[in-house]
């Protein structure tokens, strides 16, 4: 287990704040169809690039939670919503688009009973970024589990 110095542990942990600016990776798609295709696998958390975003709904759909969340990588807000199934979550993300079409970049983590297990989020990943950043804080970064 290698120990940091201070200033080896301080360099390390300045690094990996700036790290999380661009990790976890986050799809970044452009188009309904896109977000269908990664929630039919799973994936629950995506950027939407709203300039082209196709698929604008002018009202909210019934029975949809829509809450702000932190917004991830180059997302300037960010949403969660949970629906009953994928096509409400694709009318309550244009329903957002719509709202909130001055920002270029949403973030959106979906929920819905339809969404197939094994979910796929940034959690697992932002877990192990932090910690790694623990373990530089307190000095030491244990080489067995990580290559550094």
């Amino acid at each position: 287990m290698p120990y940091l110095s201070p200033d080896e542990a301080r360099r390390y942990e300045l690094e990996l704040v700036e790290m999380v600016k661009v990790y976890p990776s986050i799809p970044y798609i452009k188009k309904a169809d896109e977000a269908r295709e990664l929630l039919r696998h799973g994936r629950i958390d995506f950027i939407v690039a709203t300039e082209y975003w196709d698929h604008k709904v002018s009202t909210p759909p019934p029975f949809t939670i829509i809450r702000r969340a932190t917004a991830w990588g180059r997302a300037e807000i960010g949403f969660i919503i949970r629906g009953r199934s994928i096509e409400e979550l694709i009318d309550a993300i244009g329903y957002v688009i719509t709202s909130n079409s001055q920002f270029d970049f949403i973030y959106f983590r979906c929920l819905s009973p339809d969404i197939p297990p094994p979910r796929i989020s940034v959690d697992e990943d932002l877990a192990e970024y932090n910690m790694i950043l623990e373990q530089v804080r307190r000095g030491y970064i244990d080489d067995r589990l990580y290559d550094v």
